[in-house]
This record gives structure tokens, sequence and C-alpha cells, in this order.
């Protein structure tokens, strides 16, 4: 778990705080590893 911390905390310092708010909420959906960084990157092309 201290590793998911230490990616949302660099994720955090990468994207704005509307991203920050889409990452929580995925990650409140039960996304995680591969599947969370898929929909981080649709996030960017939008």
């Amino acid at each position: 778990m201290d590793s998911d911390i230490s990616i949302l905390s660099l994720l955090s310092k990468l994207i704005d705080n509307e991203g920050q708010i889409k990452v929580l909420q995925l990650i409140s959906e039960n996304y995680f590893g591969e599947e969370l960084l898929e929909k981080i990157l649709e996030f960017g092309e939008e």
C-alpha cells in the first residue's frame, strides 16, 4: 500500500487539481495499476 501512496503523491505533483479529483474518483471506483494509468492517460489526451 505504501507504493500506492507514493504513486499518488507523484501524480498529485504532476497534474492539476481537477486531474487529482479525477484520479481519486478512479481509485474510489477500484481502478489500480495499469488500468489506473490507462485512465489517467485518457484524461491527458482530453
